[in-house]
């Protein structure tokens, strides 16, 4: 998979098959390789980061690790980085 914002696109989908399958650990394992490849190629974006820890922190549960992922959710939370500004004004 190319290192790019198409790349870490391609790895989240493969993340989610493999949820969908049960396969809770790989699915992790993707979702956090597409989160450091986003990080690396795009420039910081509150939406496209905050939903990938969302999928990141929710693997996490599933797997009956909530003490872990709480960090990781929090860091989602747009309220935390005002990240969602421009999109509250845009839908309101």
């Amino acid at each position: 998979v190319p290192e790019s914002a198409e790349g870490a696109n391609l790895i989240t989908a493969h993340a989610d098959a493999l949820m969908a399958a049960g396969k809770f650990k790989e699915g992790e394992a993707e979702y956090r390789r597409a989160q450091t490849m986003r990080e690396k190629v795009l420039p910081p974006a509150p939406l496209e980061r905050a939903l990938g820890l969302l999928r990141l922190g929710a693997a996490i549960v599933v797997q009956k690790r909530a003490k872990e992922a709480l960090p990781i959710l929090q860091q989602a939370n747009p309220a935390d980085e005002g990240g969602f500004a421009p999109l509250r004004r845009i839908l309101h």
